[in-house]
Formats: C-alpha cells, sequence, structure tokens
C-alpha cells in the first residue's frame, strides 16, 4: 500500500524537465528491455518534453505488419519507490489504431515490480482494461526481466474486455457452437465455488448477444494465495488447434485450481 500511494503522487507532483541527453539516456533502458522480449531495436527520435516527460517516436517490424508507436514516458523516485509511466498511440499496428497507459512502480530496495495500471483501447472502442497488482521478483537487467516475467504472480486480477462487433468479428469464433450444454461440458471438472451459476447465466448473456455485442465483459480471477499468471493461461496454451471436450475441460480445471472466476457482462457499458 506504502508504495502505491508513493506511486500515485506522481501524478500530482511536478516533475523537472529533462534535457533531450536525459531522455535519450532513460529510453536506452526501455529499448534495451523490450528488445529482450523480441520487439525490434528501431528507434526514432527521444526529445525532453515538460514537467519530466520525455517524447518518442519508433517503427517497430510486427508480424507481417509495421507498427509505428509514439508517445511519452517519465520514470521518478520518491521514498524508495521507482515509477514508470508511459502514454502511446499506435496508427499502424496489426489490431488497428490503438492507445494506451501503462503504469508501473518498482521497489527501490527489494527490486520487487507492481504494475498498477494497463489500459489499451482501439479507435473503435475496443480495447482491454486490467486492474489489479501483479508481483514481480527482483532483476537488474533484460536478461534476469525475462526470467522474472515467468514468475510473475497474482492474487485478483479483474480485466475488462471491450466489446465491440468489429472486435468480434476479427476474432472469426462460430459463437453458435457456445451453448449451456457446451459450457457446462467444459467446466464439469469445476465446482460451483469456482464458477458460480450466475457466472455461467452472464457469459452466456454476453454470446447470445454476438456478434453484434458491444459493451464490457469483465472477467475477474481471485486465489486463494498467491499464483503465477502463467499458471493461469498456460493449461489453454497447451490445448492446441481443435481440443477435445476432455481436454478442454482439464484445462479448467488445472487453470482455476484454488481460484475462482467471476463473470459480468455490461451491454452498452464501454
Amino acid at each position: 500500500m506504502k508504495r502505491l500511494v508513493a506511486a500515485s503522487l506522481f501524478a500530482l507532483m511536478p516533475m523537472p524537465a529533462l534535457s533531450d541527453t536525459d531522455c535519450a539516456s532513460l529510453w536506452v533502458e526501455v529499448r534495451s528491455l523490450a528488445a529482450s522480449f523480441g520487439a525490434a531495436d528501431r528507434i526514432g527520435q527521444i526529445t525532453s518534453a515538460e514537467d519530466g516527460w520525455c517524447n518518442f517516436a519508433t517503427a517497430d517490424a510486427t508480424l507481417s505488419q509495421r507498427a509505428s508507436v509514439a508517445g511519452r514516458f517519465q520514470i521518478a523516485e520518491l521514498d524508495n519507490t521507482r515509477s514508470v509511466e508511459l502514454e502511446f498511440s499506435g496508427q499502424d499496428t496489426p489490431l488497428g489504431p490503438l492507445e494506451g497507459r501503462m503504469e508501473i512502480s518498482q521497489d527501490t530496495l527489494t527490486g520487487a515490480v507492481q504494475v498498477h495500471v494497463f489500459d489499451v483501447q482501439g479507435a473503435d472502442g475496443r480495447g482491454l482494461r486490467m486492474n489489479g497488482q501483479l508481483h514481480g521478483a527482483a532483476f537488474e537487467d533484460a536478461a534476469q526481466a525475462q526470467e522474472a516475467l515467468a514468475d510473475v504472480a497474482f492474487t485478483a486480477l479483474s480485466f475488462d474486455f471491450i466489446v465491440t462487433p468489429d472486435a468480434l468479428g476479427d476474432l472469426r469464433i462460430d459463437f453458435s457452437d457456445v451453448t449451456r450444454a457446451s459450457v457446462d461440458m467444459a467446466l464439469r471438472e469445476v465446482t460451483a465455488p469456482q464458477v458460480s451459476g450466475q457466472t455461467k447465466r452472464e457469459f452466456l448473456r454476453f454470446v447470445g448477444a454476438a456478434p453484434n455485442a458491444q459493451g464490457t465483459l469483465r472477467a475477474t480471477v481471485e486465489a486463494a494465495e498467491r499464483r503465477t499468471v502463467l499458471s493461469l493461461v498456460a493449461p489453454f496454451f497447451a490445448l492446441g488447434n481443435a481440443p477435445s471436450d476432455d481436454a478442454i475441460a482439464r484445462a479448467f480445471e488445472a487453470a482455476l485450481d484454488s481460484a475462482t472466476l467471476t463473470v459480468t457482462w455490461n451491454p452498452g457499458r464501454m
């Protein structure tokens, strides 16, 4: 809580202006970390802005398209906390025009990292918001950061999927195959406290509105004790292209071990 309060103060505090050289030096850290996760090392112009912000513009090869991203970032320290704020917009990404914001703080004594804000939105309203805190191990360089990423843990995470008809069309999912019977079949190895009947009904309300659904689908996962994000998603990554009903059921059982899933559908709410 102390780190969260300290990090929130950065938005209210005037920060000293940096030079172009200062901004370029800070960007080296960001660039090196991004490159370690597979991002191309193509950097455009880095310039200083007001109140301690730095502007950046970069072009990056992503899949078969070129993604150009521009924005600003700020790095500051207060009360043993290092705060990084990043705002960006991309005009030529594989998902179309995107803009977003991320806020991260790091305990400078232990190196532990927490993600406080993650918000990405598209031009047609589609997007993703994440609430909650991720807890990462200490790391000192990009190589260690890759290892720490696999161990990022949580106790409660909430995802808002801002849904539009165009976004659903891009997913190319046949929602006609999703019925109450198929949902019950997929969750047959999961107990009622883990996924309630209300959660099933909310999800089916969303499915019933597809492919023209527009609104916010919220999914909240709460774990009895701290667990890694990888343990939540890995069972589904292992399913392959045409999983059997038994494989899907086992994936949900593994993902929701000692955890509960709550889903709500808010039509029209973006």
